[in-house]
């Protein structure tokens, strides 16, 4: 019997604190061309616990790349593999 394939964990995504006014705020971008995505503001407790529900947003805008585990963002992500466009570049398509 053949070990099932463990699905790599995401890396911590690249991002930034860009506020904290009324609570936090958080920049997150693409691991490979930096296109990015701001949260929206959060109220919570402490940074790492705003981060944690920053984060839990931003993936709706982001691919976890099942080889490196980091985030990407469409352009960059190849759904056949699953795979960011660096460890599965698509067939065809130059200077992906």
């Amino acid at each position: 019997m053949k070990p099932q394939a463990m699905r790599r964990a995401w890396v911590h995504p690249k991002y930034a604190l860009v506020g904290v006014e009324s609570g936090y705020r958080f920049r997150f971008f693409c691991a490979l061309c930096g296109a990015n995505r701001t949260s929206g503001w959060i109220s919570a407790a402490s940074e790492a616990d705003a981060r944690l529900f920053a984060e839990a947003e931003a993936r709706r805008f982001f691919n976890g790349c099942h080889k490196c585990g980091r985030w990407i963002c469409d352009e960059h992500y190849n759904a056949d593999e699953m795979m960011c466009v660096e460890c599965a570049p698509r067939k065809g398509r130059a200077g992906s």
